[in-house]
């Protein structure tokens, strides 16, 4: 039996070694399918059309191979280009080393960024001080997932007046098979401060984490949150803001696959500033909105920007996306809620408007929408509470008792609060129904 045990070894380590030299090789047939052709391939179709994306080089080898991109980006509002190349060096699996070390996969990649622009360039080569190390690298798995992760090193600079301390930057995108894709974005602490002018802010980090369950499809279900430990300015405005969140999150409508709702959220637990406001929580709703005219929202941002590009006259096909968008919005169903709560003059307030619009799919053009149709189509509800004593302590104290002798307003347990009903044409304030006559008096219902 120990004789065959040093054969099966010898062979075995021919049959590993074998493998590790002839599989780059094959890795290699496909490096581009399964890496720089699946990355261009996660942009969704609306920023696709901002990019011009154009293969300059590609050269496979055996272990390893070379790759490079122009890239052309047109950002919606700006009539500038930026040119981008970007070079790759790749290693093919299963086993490569990278200036990281060692890693198992598909194919890794050194992704080196280089601005082809001539007022970039020099703006770059203008800053008195080296710039920060930056590394980018692409690793594709044997499950066909694509991670590109960028570090950025920390930096501290001291030039003249100024003194800036950034201790670095990460972050990872991992899309999967299926089209999902994770990114986390974590950002260390970064303060700047200018002694000449007094000016100056301290960001005490950023966490940054999304997920959508199909990368290149902007409308898919999809969540994202933000979170700042504390953010400082020493001027021109003086603040200190903590724990600062912003959460926003997508999903596909109960009652249509072509609607989406939209739920979003921004927080500030404590804010201090010369202003009276401390603290600010406001959430915001948006459902049933239609995928449809979001689509066409973006397509009409492309059409200006390329008839801006042009300096053209506006375009059939313009006037055309804008009447269609404006229609669409006018006939189809929204639902709007906004959730406000703040605290300002040492006391706590809500503010809650709650707003549907029923849609008008009987008009075919926006010239046929009429006071009257409007108020037919609009539910509205607003309830606001505000505590009394904080009210008398600002500017908006002299017309807390004519308001409540009008009617405008109710005084309950210490708090002002305002009650408004708009439902079936009918408006309803503080329990009392109201004529519409004297907001709108041309106004007969």
């Amino acid at each position: 039996m120990k004789s065959l045990r040093k054969p099966v070894l010898i062979a075995t380590g021919l049959v590993l070694a074998v493998t590790l030299v002839v599989t780059p090789k094959i890795v290699g047939l496909s490096l581009k399918e399964a890496t720089t052709d699946n990355l261009f391939a996660l942009i969704p179709p609306e920023t696709l059309q901002q990019l011009e994306i154009n293969e300059a080089d590609f050269e496979s080898g055996w272990f390893g191979s070379t790759a490079e991109f122009d890239v052309v980006y047109s950002p919606l509002g700006l009539n500038e280009d930026f040119s981008i190349k970007l070079s790759f060096e790749f290693s093919h699996g299963p086993v490569m080393w990278t200036r990281n070390g060692i890693a198992i996969g598909l194919a890794h990649a050194s992704i080196f960024p280089s601005f082809d622009s001539e007022e970039l360039t020099e703006a770059f080569s203008s800053i008195p001080f080296e710039l920060p190390d930056v590394k980018i690298n692409l690793m594709a798995g044997f499950d066909q997932s694509l991670s590109i992760a960028v570090a950025v090193a920390g930096v501290d600079i001291e030039e003249a007046d100024t003194t800036v301390n950034f201790s670095g930057l990460a972050g990872n995108l991992r899309a999967y098979s299926d089209e999902s894709a994770e990114f986390a974005l974590s950002i260390g602490s970064l303060s700047a401060e200018q002694e000449s002018t007094g000016l100056g802010f301290d960001l005490k980090g950023l966490q940054l984490y999304s997920e959508t369950e199909k990368i290149n499809d902007l409308l898919a279900p999809s969540m994202a949150e933000l979170n700042i430990p504390g953010l400082s300015s020493e001027g021109p405005i003086p603040f200190t803001a903590n724990e600062i969140l912003a959460y926003s999150e997508l999903n596909i409508s109960e009652i249509d696959e072509e609607l989406i709702d939209v739920q979003q959220q921004f927080q500030i637990s404590e804010l201090e500033s010369d202003m009276p406001l401390t603290a600010l929580e406001w959430k915001s709703e948006v459902k049933e909105l239609s995928s449809v005219l979001v689509r066409n929202y973006y397509e009409l941002m492309l059409s200006m920007q390329a008839q801006m590009a042009n300096s053209s006259a506006a375009s059939p096909s313009l006037d055309e996306l804008t009447q269609e968008l404006i229609l669409g919005l006018i006939r189809n169903p929204l639902v709007l809620n906004n959730f406000i709560d703040v605290t300002a003059y040492q006391g706590d307030h809500s503010l809650d408007i709650l707003a549907t619009w029923k849609g008008n799919p009987q008009i075919s053009n926006a010239g046929e929408l009429s006071i009257e149709t409007i108020i037919e189509s609009l539910e509205l509800e607003i309830l606001m509470a505000l505590d009394l004593e904080a009210v008398m302590r600002s500017p908006l104290a002299e017309l807390v008792d004519p308001y409540a002798q009008q009617g405008y307003i109710r005084l309950d347990n210490g708090q002002v609060l305002l009650e408004l009903a708009l439902s079936n044409s009918e408006l309803v304030l503080n329990g009392t129904a109201t004529s519409l006559d004297q907001f709108f008096p041309t106004q007969s219902i």
